[in-house]
């Protein structure tokens, strides 16, 4: 082969990987937006798609359990158990320092 025909099935190949990589982006994007209908539909209290997007930590739990699914599909565990540890353990944090008025960051 020469070089070009390398370089041209290469370029091809890079399209087809970034096109797919879009393609998963765009349905987990999809997959949110859902999500937040869902939990806005279902809460009176939800005033937008963005106070539940940063505020409700049970939409916060099922991404982060969605993303450690998939590390431990890969037999990534190890990632996969540290994800949702990191997780627990920030909204604990968080959730300490509301109780007792203690800010995180000085």
């Amino acid at each position: 082969m020469e070089t070009m025909d390398i370089l041209k099935l290469g370029v091809k190949t890079a399209k087809k990987k970034a096109l797919a990589t879009v393609r998963k982006v765009n349905k987990i994007i999809e997959e949110i937006r859902y999500d937040i209908a869902v939990i806005k539909e279902r809460d009176p209290a939800a005033k937008s798609e963005l106070e539940v997007l940063f505020l409700y930590s049970g939409l916060h739990a099922l991404l982060a359990y969605r993303v450690s699914h998939k590390l431990y599909v890969k037999k990534m565990h190890f990632s996969a158990r540290s994800l949702l540890f990191l997780m627990k353990n920030t909204r604990s944090l968080f959730r300490l320092s509301a109780i007792y008025r203690v800010a995180l960051i000085s």
